[in-house]
């Protein structure tokens, strides 16, 4: 039986934006114990899910744990019509290829969050299983449950026609197709991001007209900080890497992050209780950098266990704060004499400028030493530069 203290934790996180139609109608479904399915849709437009993801996959397995059949849905068929959600401009068009190549390891990635073993009420689904399928009769009559006002009501598609910019056909549709989802899957529910709202809306719609159930949204909000967002699209964020090294890449991937994103990962992202994480808050300097630390092994730890945790962070401490570098690491010769911002501009920045721009923000170090003085002349005893994330050996 799910109890009041339960529910109370799926949202003392913080992750929750919005539920509809409401809070009280999702806890009455959960306290009466009420048979409930609910579904997470990831479109394969990147081949590795990134801590957004994430943040909606444990909030799935919570519910997994509170007895709700839950299901991801990889959008093998959507993902080649494309999401035009927060973006200015078309969407590249994906191949079928493509989309399958993106989604090899989808499963490997996310095995370690969310339970699938055959028991446990969790499973991956595919919508190319019913739009492959679909007759053009049944599509015209999903249209006929839109109109048109209403598509071109969303924000992003008046920004695109005040800017002058082009909105194509294949983007309008693309809420209805999502929205079919909830039928096609028997949903009760839908987790989504605040950026999917709409699209979850149309979905309800359809799940009354269509299947007569009174789905339920919930909506995460978006994972950001500083206004960046963790996005598959754009390349940002923290990247589920599963192949080798993956542990070690995601660990300085998580070291990299802007200080602003360690708590709201910390929320989203892990299962340390609220308590210790309002514990965490308004750190800097050396505290500051052994919190990321803590947070890169909770992140780790998730996807490869604590052990290979802890040897990812000895490792990163090995080569990034006590300056021993590996031998596979470029190498610059004949430096002796150079100044820094002459090596920094030829080898690790794009410009003079840029070089400039990074000495002075503290970005370089010679030896483990941050240099902010652009005319330091390398001396013949120093060994090892770093630019950002980027080594070299000094020879």
């Amino acid at each position: 039986m799910v109890t009041r203290e339960q529910i109370a934790a799926l949202f003392e996180r913080e992750t929750i934006a919005e539920v509809v139609p409401s809070r009280e109608a999702f806890e009455k479904r959960l306290l009466n114990g009420d048979p409930m399915h609910v579904y997470f849709g990831i479109d394969p437009t990147a081949d590795k899910i990134h801590l957004g993801h994430v943040q909606n996959l444990l909030f799935l397995e919570d519910l997994r744990s509170l007895g709700v059949k839950v299901t991801v849905l990889f959008g093998s068929f959507t993902g080649m019509v494309g999401d035009p959600s927060e973006r200015d401009g078309v969407r590249s068009e994906l191949s079928e290829k493509q989309v399958r190549e993106n989604m090899r390891t989808w499963k490997r990635q996310i095995s370690p969050i969310l339970n699938l073993s055959w028991r446990s009420g969790a499973r991956i689904d595919h919508n190319a299983r019913w739009y492959r399928k679909m007759s053009l009769t049944t599509f015209l009559s999903l249209l006929r449950e839109v109109t048109a006002q209403q598509l071109l009501e969303r924000d992003m598609f008046q920004k695109r026609l005040e800017d002058g910019k082009p909105l194509h056909a294949h983007e309008l549709i693309y809420p209805i197709l999502q929205g079919y989802d909830s039928v096609m899957l028997e949903a009760d529910g839908e987790l989504c991001g605040t950026d999917q709202t709409f699209n979850a809306l149309v979905g309800r719609t359809f799940a009354r007209r269509f299947a007569d159930r009174e789905k339920v949204v919930i909506a995460m909000n978006l994972l950001q900080a500083d206004g960046v967002l963790m996005s598959k699209s754009s390349g940002t964020g923290v990247f589920v890497d599963i192949e080798s090294g993956g542990a070690d890449r995601m660990f300085g991937a998580v070291m990299a992050v802007p200080d602003a994103f360690v708590i709201p990962i910390y929320k989203a992202c892990t299962r340390v209780s609220m308590q210790d994480i309002a514990s965490l808050a308004d750190r800097s300097g050396s505290a500051m950098r052994d919190t990321k630390m803590q947070l890169a092994q909770e992140i780790v730890s998730l996807f490869w266990g604590k052990g290979v945790a802890a040897a990812a962070s000895d490792r990163y401490t090995q080569q990034f704060q006590k300056g021993e570098v590996p031998d596979d690491v470029p190498s610059i010769t004949d430096t002796g004499g150079s100044t820094l911002l002459d090596v920094v501009a030829e080898h690790g920045a794009v410009s003079r400028s840029d070089a400039r721009r990074k000495i002075a923000q503290g970005a370089v170090s010679v030896d483990g030493k941050k240099v902010t003085d652009v005319s330091y002349v390398i001396a013949s005893g120093d060994r090892v530069l770093k630019v950002g994330r980027h080594l070299f050996h000094l020879s």
